[in-house]
């Protein structure tokens, strides 16, 4: 069934872990057609409620992901186990746009009480360990 045959108004309510969320078929389907969410539409579209006993707080994240698209704070969501909520859901486009905190760096030069000091943590550098002059 595709996409257009839902009819966008429909509204079906979500326990998700205990957390009650409500939303219609379009926004379950739209933008992760090929999601567990969207699977669940697909083989029954007259579903009107449904039970995931999973993280309802990551859940309200993934919800504004389906609705606008939009990246949760990651200084307020845990990108980890955001990733993990996404690929449960099988939601390869959220998932894609996660990004890897594993191999980013913090660097902070001149920080208090130390001014001249360096810090650089869970740096990961790759490239040539030559220098070319151009």
């Amino acid at each position: 069934m595709s996409e257009e045959e839902f009819d966008s108004s429909s509204i079906v309510r979500l326990n998700i872990g205990g957390q009650q969320f409500c939303t219609t078929v379009y926004t379950l389907i739209h933008r992760e057609p090929n999601s567990k969410l969207a699977a669940i539409m697909h083989q029954d579209p007259e579903i009107k409620y449904v039970f995931y006993d999973r993280d309802g707080q990551i859940f309200s994240h993934i919800l504004n992901w389906l609705r606008h698209g939009v990246l949760p704070d990651f200084e307020v969501v845990n990108a980890k186990e955001l990733l993990r909520e996404a690929e449960y859901y099988q939601l390869h486009g959220l998932k894609d746009n996660i990004p890897d905190f594993t191999s980013s760096y913090i660097c902070s030069f001149g920080s208090a009480p130390y001014p001249n000091r360096r810090k650089f943590q869970g740096a990961k550098l790759c490239g040539s360990s030559k220098f070319h002059k151009q």
